[in-house]
Formats: structure tokens, sequence, C-alpha cells
């Protein structure tokens, strides 16, 4: 950033900086997680985006997935969009009014049953973990998510809705 100061190109520049995934940190008795994780633990990542055009300290809380920072960056650099793809921009929320952005969020993880030469090998201390998932893959099959604000249905790891608030509803 020193550099892009020195160079006078600070005040058109934007910076990002996120996470692929959140860490258990203890939540759910976890401190390691398994590629088809998608507790909100996991999937609420944090994500600065400051710079041109951007209001200083602004919080946004609204749901949003990776598949828009595509669509941010070409609004946000001009370029426009030209091609066809799933994201939607989230500059309505960055430098608009808007408190909302996408009512659902997807997400998914793991792996099919059939990719397990592609599981991690692991030295110790995650050797173990590793050892488990070449064992019995069903521990880190696809796994897929719907989201709301509130609630997340996850498949098919097993049949579940989880309010955020870490109650469990099972059933059909």
């Amino acid at each position: 950033m020193k550099r892009v100061d020195e160079l006078d190109l600070l005040k058109d520049t934007v910076t990002m900086s996120s996470t692929d995934h959140g860490e258990y940190l203890g939540d759910h008795g976890l401190v390691e997680k398994w590629q088809s994780g998608l507790s909100e633990t996991l999937m609420r990542e944090p994500l600065i985006i400051g710079g041109a055009g951007l209001l200083e300290g602004k919080t946004v809380a609204a749901m949003t997935e990776m598949v828009d920072l595509v669509p941010t960056i070409l609004e946000m650099s001009g370029i426009g969009e030209h091609f066809p793809h799933d994201g939607e921009s989230w500059i309505p929320v960055l430098v608009g009014d808007a408190q909302k952005h996408k009512t659902y969020a997807f997400s998914e993880g793991g792996f099919l049953t059939s990719e397990e030469p592609l599981l991690e090998q692991a030295p110790y201390p995650y050797d173990i973990k590793a050892g488990l998932q070449h064992e019995d893959t069903s521990l880190v099959g696809k796994a897929m998510s719907l989201r709301n604000e509130r609630w997340a249905y996850i498949f098919p790891q097993g049949r579940w809705w989880i309010n955020w608030k870490g109650t469990y509803y099972t059933g059909s």
C-alpha cells in the first residue's frame, strides 16, 4: 500500500481482505473443520473492503455469497459485466442505503465418495484426521446448504434445520 500511495493511486484503489472459511475455535466442542462442515461458524466469514468511493467505518451485515465478488469488482472498476454469471454486485449495500442483499445463500463443501484420492494426506498432528477421511469418505461427503438470516437447511449429511442460536430441529 505504501507504493500505491507513493504513485498517488490510493485515491483510486479499493482493497479487499477475506478468508476462505471461518474457524470453530471451540464452537460445538470442535477446533478443526471438516471439508463438509457448513455451520454458520464456518460459513460466516469476515470480508473487509475499503478505499475509493466507500464510506469509512461502515459495517454491513447483509447476507452475501463469494459468487458476488466478481460482479462487485467489475462494477467498482467500471469494466462492466460481459459474461453470464450467477453473482450480484454488492454495490447497493456498500455505497447505498440497502440493508439486504440476498434472501438466501448457497454453500457447498466436501467430496464425492469417488473422490477419495483427492482427500488430504497430512503430516502429524493432522495425520489421524486425514486417515479417518480415507477410511470413511462419508465423513467428508458432499454437503450443501441453503440458508437465510435465521435458518440453514443442510443436505445430505443428514437433514436438519439449524436455528442460528444453536437449536437443532430434526425431521423430514
